[in-house]
């Protein structure tokens, strides 16, 4: 026992020492990804007093909420999707487009959105030349490249940037249209026609609720 607690003592001491050694440098943090996470990393930096900046090549804050299939929304009640020091103004279970409203309305008001850059690609991200520690963040936008140098960088981009549609045997031969649910973004798309939905999750119910109500026939 008296081993396992000098362990442990000497562990939390480590773990702290470490702490300070790796963080204790960082005083500016450069933000891949203007959603719902980046905002927040970025809401945190400005309490601490960390200088940060926020990249997206989107047009407008808010990532997955910003542009999605028809239909989407929250699956939860508000209380368990809403920043924690903002309380959401929509009902219990929000469209997308609430949600986005909200997410704009929280960056504006908390003096955030001076901090993003929008319409700019993080191109690569490499470390620092300068014999400094910290990341190159390799920019563009309107055409131009630029550099900027941060202590730390945090990658905010989710799960969802790039679409996966799988192989299927026979899919060539298929007469009607396939699309991921991504691409799903007028009801011009299932009006009138019969709908298959392959999936069950949460994107698949979403579509394939809002497609039994425009279309000829849907299943999933």
């Amino acid at each position: 026992l008296a081993r396992i607690v000098r362990t442990t003592r000497f562990s939390k001491s480590v773990a702290g020492m470490r702490f300070k050694s790796d963080f204790a440098h960082v005083k500016s943090v450069g933000i891949i990804g203007a959603g719902v996470a980046g905002i927040q990393v970025a809401r945190a930096c400005q309490k601490y007093g960390i200088e940060c900046k926020v990249f997206d090549k989107a047009s407008d804050i808010g990532g997955v909420w910003r542009e999605n299939y028809l239909g989407f929304g929250i699956q939860v009640p508000k209380v368990l999707f809403e920043f924690p020091d903002v309380p959401a103004d929509y009902g219990d279970f929000a469209n997308g487009d609430e949600v986005q409203s909200y997410i704009k309305k929280y960056a504006k008001d908390l003096n955030i959105l001076p901090s993003v850059s929008l319409n700019t690609e993080v191109v690569s991200v490499t470390k620092r030349a300068d014999n400094q520690r910290g990341w190159t963040f390799n920019l563009k936008k309107d055409g131009k490249t630029f550099s900027n140098n941060f202590d730390y960088a945090i990658v905010c981009t989710g799960m969802y940037s790039t679409p996966f549609l799988p192989k299927y045997a026979g899919k060539e031969e298929f007469a009607g249209q396939v699309i991921h649910s991504s691409e799903y973004l007028s009801p011009s798309q299932v009006k009138g026609k019969r709908v298959v939905v392959v999936g069950g999750g949460k994107s698949a119910l979403d579509v394939a609720c809002d497609a039994a109500d425009r279309g000829a026939a849907s299943s999933a």
